[in-house]
């Protein structure tokens, strides 16, 4: 079971660093030696528009990171997303092509043990800021690879008119990538959200309520919230070798539930709990961001421990929409996550009703969202727990737990 754990825990790092940016790198053993100091290695490769056509006149950054140990998928999102200051640089020419060279020595990590990891990408000519909106590819330099010419990195973009809001959705209809994943593993971002979900095929619905509410909320006082009406989106395409990314698309539209969602109580910092111990969360602070993800304040608490968490709402209500956004999870085919409620003040097993099953497959989920609509029974508790039969399933994350709700006042 240690070994399949940890190879879970590889898979969710290299999937939710790309695009949630975790703080730390996942194990990658197989680092390529140094590359003699005297050598000269080269990267070469071509830009291209969306329509296949050479790009010139366009920068190619070029990013080493000094860090140890690291899996490839991991440097791409990492650095891709979050380091700019490049390595080196180098504008396409007329035929789109770039060429950058330099020494062995700089070829290789801090420590000099080994050969360190690059990335190439290009910067969007109209937003530097924004250079996620083309491909990006990873590698390393060694003795007996000492030159490398990478796939096309090709801009790739959702349709003009591949975004539409309507009263209850945002559908987002986009092409196959350039280089299309075989199975068609596409990622979808919300910006400033906890929403990020992995499409089958090339369109997805997210629902209008899984938007973030408010511009700047208040947590204490739900009656403040400025209507946040502008969101950005972005598809990440995970083709083999390759990482396609759209620029990122502005759409209007409004969550319908406004601020309605229950938060902890602001003097009691531990508003939920696993069957086994305390955790530390905010039910949602308005911002769907990153800051309030489930922490386990026992740090003893092993990973099997964490595996059922109860969210005390702090009065009655009907329950209206739960919101699981972006879970990492361990998972495999006979586990089963469930959804109960009680309306009990201090629950037995006896008080706890089933309201929704999620089975399991054989693989890890990164990107996991649960969306609950209309429950008719009266709930005070939310539990949401594993069930499984054989390995144990166990929770690496719960992003952001939001609860829309009416209270149900007291004759």
């Amino acid at each position: 079971m240690d070994s399949q754990r940890n190879r879970g825990i590889v898979a969710v790092g290299m999937v939710v660093a790309a695009f949630l940016l975790i703080s730390g790198p996942t194990l990658f053993l197989a680092c390529q030696p140094p590359v003699s100091d005297e050598a000269i290695v080269s990267v070469q490769g071509r830009v291209l528009e969306v329509d296949g056509t050479p790009m010139a006149n366009v920068t190619v950054r070029l990013v080493k990171t000094d860090l140890d140990v690291l899996d490839a998928d991991w440097v791409v999102g990492h650095i891709a997303n979050t380091d700019k200051k490049p390595f080196r640089e180098a504008e396409t020419d007329e035929n789109g092509e770039f060429y950058i060279e330099f020494e062995g020595a700089d070829a290789n990590s801090g420590n000099q043990l080994w050969a360190a990891y690059f990335v190439a990408y290009v910067l969007h000519p109209d937003d530097p800021d924004s250079h996620l909106a083309v491909a990006s590819d990873s590698f390393q330099f060694s003795n007996q690879s000492l030159a490398r010419t990478i796939p096309d990195l090709q801009f790739w973009d959702i349709p003009l008119g591949g975004v539409v809001v309507d009263d209850a959705f945002v559908t987002v209809s986009f092409d196959a990538s350039p280089e299309a994943p075989a199975n068609g593993r596409y990622i979808l971002h919300v910006e400033g959200t906890e929403w990020t979900a992995e499409v089958a095929g090339t369109s997805y619905q997210l629902p209008l309520t899984a938007l973030e509410p408010c511009i700047n909320p208040v947590a204490d006082d739900q009656a403040v919230c400025e209507p946040k009406t502008e969101h950005r989106l972005q598809i990440i395409s995970l083709a083999e070798g390759i990482r396609y990314r759209s620029a990122w698309h502005s759409f209007t539209g409004e969550n319908p539930r406004g601020l309605g969602l229950w938060y902890r109580n602001p003097e009691d910092n531990t508003s939920g709990r696993t069957c086994s111990g305390k955790v530390l969360f905010d039910l949602n602070d308005g911002k769907f961001s990153g800051t309030n993800s489930v922490q386990v304040l026992d740090q003893g608490m092993t990973a099997e421990e964490f595996r059922c968490i109860i969210i005390d709402l702090q009065q009655d209500v009907q329950l209206e929409e739960v919101f699981l956004h972006n879970a990492a999870v361990w998972f495999h085919k006979d586990a089963r996550i469930k959804f109960l409620i009680s309306a009990a003040a201090e629950p037995t097993e006896a008080d706890w009703t089933e309201v929704s099953q999620v089975n399991g497959a054989d693989n890890v989920y990164p990107m996991f969202n649960v969306h609950l609509d209309a429950i008719d029974t009266p709930a005070r508790h939310i539990r949401i727990e594993f069930v499984d039969i054989g390995d144990k399933p166990f929770w690496q994350r719960i992003g952001e737990i939001s609860v829309y709700a009416t209270p149900l006042l007291a004759n």
